[in-house]
C-alpha cells in the first residue's frame, strides 16, 4: 500500500511540474529575417511573409515554413543563381511587385 501511494504521489508531482512549466516562447524565431529575401525570395509585406515568385503568403514567419514553401513549390527553380545574381533577381521581383501594387491605389 505504501508503494502504491508513493507512486501515485510521484506521478502527481511530476505531472504538476510538467503542467506548471510554460512552453518556451519562440517569438524571437518568428520575426522576418532579411536574409530570407536572398535565400528564398521572400519579403515581409503587411506583416506577412510574401513569396516573390508565386505571391503566396506564409502566415507564420519561421525559417522552416519559408524553407518548406520554397522547396516544395519552387524546387531547383532559381538554385543556379548564386551571390549577387540572386540579389539582382530578388530586386527584379520586388520591382515587379511594386509596379503591380502601384496600379491598385486606394482613393478616398
Amino acid at each position: 500500500m505504501f508503494w502504491y501511494c508513493w507512486a501515485v504521489l510521484f506521478i502527481v508531482k511530476t505531472f504538476l511540474k510538467i503542467a506548471g512549466k510554460k512552453r518556451k516562447s519562440d517569438i524571437d524565431n518568428r520575426g522576418f529575417k532579411d536574409k530570407w529575401t536572398k535565400d528564398y525570395f521572400f519579403i515581409e509585406n503587411n506583416g506577412k511573409s510574401l513569396c516573390l515568385i508565386c505571391m503566396d503568403t506564409i502566415a507564420v514567419a519561421k525559417v522552416n515554413n519559408i524553407k518548406q514553401h520554397h522547396n516544395s513549390k519552387h524546387p531547383l527553380q532559381f538554385d543556379f543563381l548564386q551571390g549577387e545574381e540572386r540579389v539582382k533577381k530578388a530586386s527584379e521581383f520586388k520591382k515587379k511587385l511594386s509596379s503591380q501594387q502601384s496600379i491598385f491605389v486606394k482613393t478616398d
